[in-house]
Parts: structure tokens; C-alpha cells; sequence
């Protein structure tokens, strides 16, 4: 399998065209950015009029990772909605503190705050942002709460992250007003979503 980031590219390049390369990064990019220190399926496609886009991998190929770091490129975006689908309640009990983390190392936590609500026999979490001036906001449910009966709120976000959900068909048929997609390891996928497999190479760019 192939997990090279696009750092490890760069450094494996000839001296001279490694040493220009990295001269388009500051110290702190080339240490902490994701896009440079992710490994090539774990990145969204680079272009942008895509809608359903599917990361496949076996145990320990960064899945999760790769949908809590696209939920957070969507979390700086002023007004968006975004909705995070996780199959376990113990995961809506986990995600909401990587993302606080996240925040956290980027020095952000101050325009955000979570709010934990009940329902049915669980707890659901929703982080509150505020960015120009306009709410983002990010809401976690399970698998479970989607399909348990629920009537309206479904055309109400433009983002939604699935991990790991048993049927990606169904969840895009629940939304039909969501932008894009982002699953992790569904076990149907959509005829028409853009997959990534863990070890696929992908060009230096």
C-alpha cells in the first residue's frame, strides 16, 4: 500500500527541486498542515462541482480522520450546516472532543461552544460557531435518529458527514438539498460518488 503524503513526496524529490518545493511552505504548514501531512485518500477530489465522495480502507487507514477534517473545512464557512452521522452512540459521545481538540491546537475554541441535548435515549451534540458575524453550526446524530421517523429538519443543512452508516444511498435520498457528501466506510455506497481508497496513489501536484 501506498501512504505518502504529499510532505513525504516533496521530501523524497532530487535536492533542488525539494528544497524550491518546500520553499512555498512556512515552518508551522509544513509541520501541521492537513493537506500536506494527510495521506492522498484521507483529501477530498480537488475540484470542487462534486456531491458524494466515499474514503474506503481497512482498521487504522484514517477514515474517521479524513471526515472530522472535512466537517472542519466546512466550519469556517460563514452560515453552513453541517451534519455529522455516526452509527454509534459512543461516537457522538467522542467526535464532538476531536473536533474541540482541533480548534483548540488552531487557537479557535473562543468562537465556539457545544451544546449537548437529549434525545430519545441518548445524548445529541451541536457546536455553535460564529464566523463574520453569521452562525456555523455542526449537529451530531446517529444513525438511528435519520430514519427513526423523524418529519422536517432533513433539508435543513448543506453539509453531511456519514461514518461508517449502513446504506449511503439511503442517507443522500434523506437529504435531497444537501451540497455534498462525505461517507467513511458505508456498507451500500451510491452508484455515482467519487471513492478514495486507503493506499491509491495520487499524482504530485
Amino acid at each position: 500500500m501506498l501512504f505518502l503524503s504529499l510532505r513525504d513526496r516533496i521530501d523524497a524529490l532530487p535536492e533542488t527541486e525539494r528544497i524550491a518545493r518546500r520553499m512555498l511552505y512556512t515552518d508551522y504548514e509544513w509541520q501541521n498542515s492537513w493537506e500536506l501531512n494527510a495521506w492522498p485518500h484521507q483529501l477530498p477530489p480537488t475540484y470542487s462541482d462534486w456531491r458524494s465522495w466515499t474514503v474506503v480502507g481497512g482498521r487504522g487507514t484514517g477514515k474517521t480522520t479524513a471526515g472530522v477534517k472535512w466537517v472542519e473545512s466546512k466550519m469556517g464557512i460563514p452560515g453552513a450546516k453541517t451534519l455529522v452521522i455516526l452509527h454509534h452512540q459512543k461516537e457522538i459521545n467522542r467526535i464532538p472532543k476531536v473536533f474541540w481538540e482541533d480548534l483548540t491546537r488552531a487557537g479557535n475554541p473562543g468562537n465556539w461552544r457545544i451544546q449537548q441535548r437529549e434525545v430519545g435515549t441518548g445524548a445529541s451534540y451541536v457546536l455553535v460557531g460564529t464566523q463574520s458575524g453569521y452562525k456555523t453550526t455542526v449537529e451530531l446524530w446517529t444513525e438511528a435518529r435519520v430514519f427513526d421517523g423523524m418529519r422536517g429538519g432533513h433539508n435543513a443543512f448543506d453539509y453531511v458527514w456519514a461514518d461508517e452508516i449502513t446504506d449511503a444511498v439511503q442517507v443522500e435520498a434523506a437529504f435531497p438539498f444537501v451540497t455534498q457528501f462525505c461517507f467513511t466506510e458505508p456498507v451500500k455506497l451510491s452508484a455515482d460518488t467519487i471513492v478514495s481508497r486507503a493506499g491509491k496513489e495520487r499524482t504530485l501536484s
